[in-house]
């Protein structure tokens, strides 16, 4: 076997150049402090392959590292460590030398540089190679300098052969098994006991001394089955939680399917309806370009028929010049003259008389339609102007009066407009956020929300859950009827906000900061940590609500648990306190009635939804209607203002007489006629009577051309309205056109629009017009219908989209991909997730706690054959560990099930080839298992169910050379201390030494195996035979103790270290037995 025969310390806590040479096994002695526990560290930490747990053998929690041990941290006043300076280097190395004198040193190079807070671990191994000081230092000077991990490397090369360093690099679990390889041992197991041997302390029952030092923990990891039970529980959520998805969105797809039906039906009426006006346009066009047509020929005659009676006239006119030179033609001329003038003077004041007196007749009416006395048609007949001026003017002022009193109105009414569209507005904004899924809550709950998730997120770096108590209760099952009592008695309590308990006093101190800024109060925060747990009386209103969250269960209790329901009113005074179901409430010996606008808005549970979008819709549509007859007032009363602009009362007051203007000069004109008729009459007389013929005939041809252009003037003007009406229809034609192009640009109207126009081509406007109205207000409600299940589905889903026709898609693929997983799939990942959770209860759990008994049983067999080959002490003691079935009734009997030959199924959740108490025993154990409580009880529950050696009771069976058999159960209680360890100390050597020949390599092994304190029980002859023991091992032992109890091993060990500490320096004294 290979022995450890030197060690070398540098740099180490308080060993600053120690070369230790040593043989055999090995004690550690000192006064407590003087360096022992800081040696036999170093050495673990070698061994173990950079282990940082030292002092394992220490009762406290210990605060030592690498680092402190290469400071020589000492923690005193002014002196903090050893070494303070930013680069250093340390050294542990331990020599072996096999049977054959074959070297192996196995070491670490530690470096910190520039003061860093962790040094550089550099393993290693020099194959032939010993230790001695020039491997290890330089000479600067006079002065040793350490060396550093590369310089070292390069020195054993030198000193050994090229090939002697070999670092030992990787990860802490590669460094180990390098080590191990190189001592030739089995890595995990001599690793897991080494530690354990380290820190045994002498123990009296062998449960203890089987979980602290012979078998290892294995505890089984249930995560795989507990995520196979979350899995399984989240697809049945999910299976539900599509149901009702399924439920609703058939619901949304078979109103939107009648919804685009009806439509399509009304775009297929409005597409026929503009067909058909187009049609009926095209028509008219047609007609009046006929008309354009036929009056340009008549035109065209009519000009002809002119152009001859123009040259009649001519001829006529050249007779009359012929008589121009007589003088009585001459009179009759001047007299005509001037009558042609009085006839003008007329028709030119017709007009301004016919304006003054329309103007007379427009202000009567406006006076009528602003009910005012102002009725002047009866001073045209008599033509007083005076006194229709003196009416006039009272007018005037009356009129002024009723126009300001307009103003004045419109003024108001239009305030009155302002605010109920402002009202309007809101009452559509809240609408739009309820269909969105946002609740619409009192502003003081809303607003401390806002700045509660707002601070922590600001000041915490994280949000938190923050929940109205409205959003936590609901009404419970049949008990409907009492919504309104439970909402109109909780009122503003409907919004106390819930938190964590742990997050009550930030967010109080935010509301305390921000109640004065923001003008928020009366709203609660619950304290939920007060909250005590009291039953509600039966019958209370509490029992009218249901909750699934246990805090607001206990508010709810608090706060309802005493008012206790009654039918009657009459009923209410037989209580402390009392409500009915039209909340008449009793407290305090007083009655009061309820405000039925607290309660007339829900807020509580799922129903609280669609109750208040359904109030809210109320309320738009009665706004909507307010809006629309303030809009009418509104209109009417600028329409009056608006014909008050038009009036004439100022241009009539300042208007002349145009009734005396009009008298006079038909008086004239009256004159000027009795003058012609006797001129004619003279004329007639005086044998001159052709002048008058040649003058008819003149105005006769004059009347006939006057006539054709009238007719030709009629003609054109007839003509230029039609092409005006045909410029107006084709307008009209082309917007048929585009909004006919717009109806069709759906692919569904376009496809079937020809269809529908065979089929209703008999329809009129007025029928089709009739249909659209009648389909109107049917879209309209299914419209209403399909946003409220909308917003229903978001709110309650969480849906991400807005409650509006426009987002339908969403829901439609929503259905698809809903619907679109067979629920029969479902089922099958059902049971594949509950075949999966069987399968890992099986696996995971049950066959690795059936592995671990197995294995290690049959690891307790291997080492019971290495106690049995090797008798203990003089009386030739064999010890045996015997494995039963754990003595408690909370883990005995699975152990049966579990070592069981059969093979356990899970054809079911649980167990079918077990009887039916293993079969119950195994679904309590699965149940406990696989608990998600959290809570420390239950976790330390579950920390004893994975352990594989709850499961098994433990003893060691005590042979002697007569056959003589106890067990150390029954005899340990009568024995002195030192007799109970013996066989601890026995196994723990005979474990070592099965890793020994257990080992594959073929090299012999090193086995150290490090005791701190040992023996400290035991009296010389209990030490001489278990050393006796130890040497017939192939195992080298080194074991700490104290100066007080080291005189006694002495004796039985090949090396005495002695450990001296003066003045922060610890100084080495060894004692070594020359081999016999």
């Amino acid at each position: 076997m290979q022995k450890l025969i030197k060690i070398k310390l540098i740099n180490w806590q308080s060993f600053y150049d120690n070369t230790i040479p040593v043989s055999g096994n090995i004690l550690v002695t000192g006064e407590n402090g003087a360096g022992k526990s800081s040696m036999l560290d170093a050495l673990y930490f070698v061994l173990a392959g950079g282990s940082s747990k030292f002092n394992l053998a220490a009762t406290d929690e210990t605060s030592r590292s690498v680092e402190t041990y290469m400071r020589g941290t000492i923690g005193a006043e002014g002196r903090e460590c050893l070494r303070p300076g930013p680069n250093l280097i340390s050294h542990v190395a331990l020599e072996f030398v096999n049977t054959n004198g074959e070297s192996l040193v196995l070491g670490c190079a530690l470096e910190i540089r520039d003061a860093a807070p962790k040094a550089d671990q550099s393993f290693y191994l020099i194959r032939q190679g010993h230790i001695q000081d020039d491997l290890f230092f330089t000479l600067e000077g006079e002065k040793k300098k350490a060396l550093n991990a590369k310089l070292l490397q390069e020195r054993a090369n030198a000193l050994f052969g090229d090939r002697s360093f070999a670092p030992v690099k990787g990860t802490k679990t590669e460094i180990k098994s390098q080590i191990a390889r190189a001592l030739g041992l089995a890595s995990s197991k001599y690793y897991e006991l080494l530690p354990k041997a380290i820190a045994f302390k002498p123990i009296r029952e062998v449960n203890d001394f089987v979980f602290d030092f012979l078998l290892p923990e294995h505890n089984v990891d249930i995560a795989s089955i507990r995520a196979s039970i979350h899995s399984y529980m989240e697809i049945r959520k999910d299976v539900e939680i599509d149901e009702k998805k399924k439920e609703q969105l058939e619901s949304i797809v078979s109103m939107n399917a009648d919804y685009e039906d009806k439509t399509l039906q009304k775009s297929l009426l409005q597409a026929l309806s503009v067909r058909k006006g187009k049609v009926s346009t095209e028509r008219k066009i047609a007609s009046l370009e006929a008309t354009i047509k036929t009056n340009a020929s008549l035109i065209g005659d009519e000009a002809d028929k002119r152009g001859v009676i123009v040259a009649q006239i001519e001829e006529v006119q050249r007779k009359l010049f012929a008589l121009s030179g007589q003088d009585w033609y001459k009179a009759l001329e001047e007299n005509q003259r001037n009558l042609l003038q009085a006839q003008k003077s007329v028709n030119d004041l017709m007009p301004l008389l016919s304006r003054f007196n329309r103007a007379i007749l427009e202000e009567s009416e406006l006076a009528r339609s602003l009910s005012l006395k102002g009725d002047f048609s009866s001073y045209i007949k008599s033509e007083d102007f005076a006194g229709f001026q003196t009416a006039l003017s009272g007018y005037d002022e009356a009129f002024e009066s009723r126009r300001n009193a307009l103003n004045e109105s419109m003024a108001l009414r239009w305030g009155e407009l302002n605010e109920a569209k402002q009202k309007q507005q809101g009452l559509q904004l809240k609408l739009d956020a309820l269909r969105r899924g946002l609740p619409q809550y009192d502003y003081n709950a809303t607003t401390l929300m806002k700045i509660i998730h707002r601070g922590f997120l600001e000041e915490e770096g994280h949000d938190i859950e923050v929940h109205p108590f409205c959003e936590l209760i609901d009404i419970a099952p049949g008990e409907e009827g009492w919504r309104n009592a439970v909402e109109g008695y909780l009122n503003t309590r409907r919004f106390d906000l819930f938190v964590k308990e742990e997050y009550y006093d930030k967010a109080l101190s935010l509301y305390e900061r921000n109640k004065g800024p923001y003008h928020i109060h009366s709203v609660g925060l619950v304290n939920v940590a007060k909250l005590d747990d009291r039953d509600a009386r039966p019958n209370s209103l509490a029992t009218k609500v249901v909750t699934n969250d246990p805090d607001a269960q206990r508010y709810v209790n608090y706060v309802l648990g005493d008012i206790i329901c009654v039918d009657s009113e009459q009923e209410l005074k037989y209580y402390d306190a009392s409500i009915t179901r039209t909340v008449m409430v009793y407290r305090n010996k007083a009655s009061r009635a309820t405000r039925p606008e607290i309660y007339a808005t829900p807020y509580i549970g799922k129903g609280a939804y669609s109750a208040q979008l359904a109030s809210l819709q109320k309320d738009l549509q009665k706004v909507n209607e307010e809006v629309s007859e303030l809009s009418q007032s509104v209109a009417e009363v600028r329409s009056k203002l608006n014909r008050a602009s038009d009036s004439k009362r100022k241009q009539l007051l300042d208007s002349p007489n145009y009734w005396r203007q009009y008298a006079d000069l038909l008086a004239r004109q009256n004159a000027l006629s009795i003058e012609r008729q006797k001129l004619e009459e003279a004329s007639k007389e005086g044998g001159h009577g052709s002048g008058e013929d040649y003058a008819k005939e003149k105005a006769e041809l004059e009347k006939a051309r006057d006539a054709s252009l009238e007719l030709q003037t009629r003609l054109q003007a007839e003509s230029d309205l039609a092409a005006r009406q045909i410029r107006e229809l084709q307008e009209d034609l082309k917007e048929s056109s585009d909004e006919l192009s717009l109806k069709t640009a759906d692919p569904k109207v376009a496809e079937r629009l020809e269809e529908f126009a065979k089929k209703n081509s008999s329809l009129s406007p007025a029928e089709i017009a009739k249909q659209i109205a009648s389909l109107t207000p049917q879209i309209s409600s299914l419209e209403r219908a399909i946003i409220s299940a909308m917003a229903t589905y978001i709110n309650e889903f969480r849906f991400d989209s807005a409650a509006s026709m426009e987002n339908i898609s969403d829901f439609l693929t929503e259905h698809s991909k809903v619907v679109g997983r067979e629920l029969g799939q479902f089922k099958k990942e059902l049971e594949r997730a509950q075949a999966e959770c069987a399968n890992a209860f099986k696996e995971n759990y049950i066959a690795q706690i059936r592995k671990h008994i197995l294995d290690e049983k049959a690891n307790i067999r291997k080492l019971n054959k290495v106690l049995a080959d090797k008798p203990f002490g003089n009386d030739g003691e064999v010890y045996q560990f015997v494995i039963a079935r754990s003595k408690d009734p909370s883990f005995g009997p699975y152990y049966d099930i579990f070592t069981s030959k059969d093979e356990i199924s899970s054809k079911d959740l649980f167990l079918d080839s077990l009887d039916s108490n293993d079969s119950a025993l195994m679904k309590d154990l699965f149940n406990r298992l696989t608990a998600i409580s959290g809570d420390e009880k239950q976790e330390k529950l579950l920390r004893l169910y994975t352990d594989y050696r709850m499961f098994m009771n433990y003893d060691i069976q005590i042979t002697n050379r007569e056959g003589e058999i106890s067990f150390f159960s029954k005899i340990s209680r009568g024995k002195s201390g030192g007799e109970t360890q013996t066989p601890f100390y026995v196994i723990i050597a005979a474990s070592f030494d099965q890793i020994v020949h257990e080992g594959s390599f073929d090299k012999e092994a090193g086995c150290i195996v490090i005791l701190d304190e040992a023996f400290n029980k035991m009296d010389a002859s209990r030490i001489s035979a278990t050393m006796s023991y130890f040497n017939d091992l192939s195992i080298q032992l080194i074991i700490g103790l104290p100066s007080n109890n080291a005189k006694i091993l002495m004796p039985y060990v090949d090396t005495t270290i002695g450990i001296v500490k003066s003045r922060d320096r610890s100084y080495i004294r060894t004692d070594t037995k020359l081999a016999q």
